[in-house]
């Protein structure tokens, strides 16, 4: 007998988010509303450590403003104190919702272990950094890289969310675009309507686009499109003027722009961005 297909996740990386409630319980949510299974993945940094180690190590103290040695007990203890208190937080809000979840607490590269941890139709959650200096840091910037080189897709959710209710949104360059077949299922599993953003010209036209929705089971009433003008940062927000969505769905291949143009769409709509790639639209929402 071939074993049953695993189910997909969502992976949250707790060393940045381990005390972040909103975080977490954003990441539960979305968990179930999607279909999947919830993985919280902790990783020591083993960097941290190996600095720790070393016997010339020193760090600024306060609130006593003095230099000294670190101490590498301290620091193990530290690490072993976050990652249990963000194993507390996962479990309350995963169960509150009734999401299946899981919890790893690891040490190594946290950059590496998105890509070891990941796989294909999993959906690997960001909330933006809240101080704009955050997101320019090595060690995020690593994080960030590595989960777009991954199997898995990417969910970024901006520091304010406008909204908790509204229109699925995909940006549709085919009829049997995978941002549309995710988008569908979403919109399904939520009971919201589906905008769908079309090319001002060529392919798909409206008609093989509604035609493709309404096969995977959405309304015709609940359809609804938009034209979009441009595959850019300002095409995207120029078509999305004055929708409330509460989530837009792209292929990853829809964005040519430069890295951070995903940090500016969601800010921009005030709305998470999911960025597919993979297998992920044949199974997020399939229930």
């Amino acid at each position: 007998m071939s074993e049953p297909p695993e189910n997909p996740r969502l992976i949250l990386d707790l060393y940045w988010s381990s005390a972040d409630e909103r975080t977490i319980t954003t990441a539960a949510e979305f968990a179930q509303l999607m279909g999947l299974d919830l993985l919280g993945l902790y990783v020591e940094d083993e960097a941290v450590h190996a600095l720790a180690a070393l016997p010339f190590a020193r760090e600024f103290r306060l609130p006593t403003h003095e230099w000294g040695g670190i101490e590498a007990g301290r620091i193990a203890d530290e690490f072993r104190h976050a990652a249990a208190s963000a194993q507390r937080l996962l479990m309350r809000a995963a169960e509150t919702l009734g999401v299946a979840h899981a919890f790893e607490a690891l040490r190594g590269d946290p950059a590496a272990s998105v890509t070891q941890r990941s796989r294909h139709g999993d959906i690997v959650l960001f909330a933006e950094p809240r101080g704009a200096g955050d997101r320019s840091t090595r060690s995020f910037a690593r994080l960030w890289q590595a989960a777009l080189s991954s199997p898995a897709s990417v969910l970024l959710v901006p520091v304010r969310l406008s909204r908790r209710q509204g229109p699925i949104a995909a940006a549709v360059t085919r009829a049997h675009d995978p941002a549309l077949r995710t988008a569908a299922r979403i919109a399904r599993a939520a009971g919201e309507n589906l905008l769908l953003l079309i090319p001002a010209h060529g392919h798909p036209t409206r008609d093989e686009v509604y035609g493709a929705a309404q096969a995977l089971g959405v309304n015709e009433r609940r359809i609804h499109t938009r034209v979009l003008r441009g595959r850019s940062t300002e095409g995207i927000l120029h078509a999305l003027a004055g929708c409330p969505e509460r989530m837009l769905v792209l292929e990853r291949a829809m964005l040519s722009g430069p890295d951070d143009a995903l940090f500016a769409i969601a800010a921009g709509c005030g709305a998470p961005v999911l960025l597919l790639d993979g297998d992920v639209g044949t199974s997020v929402g399939a229930g």
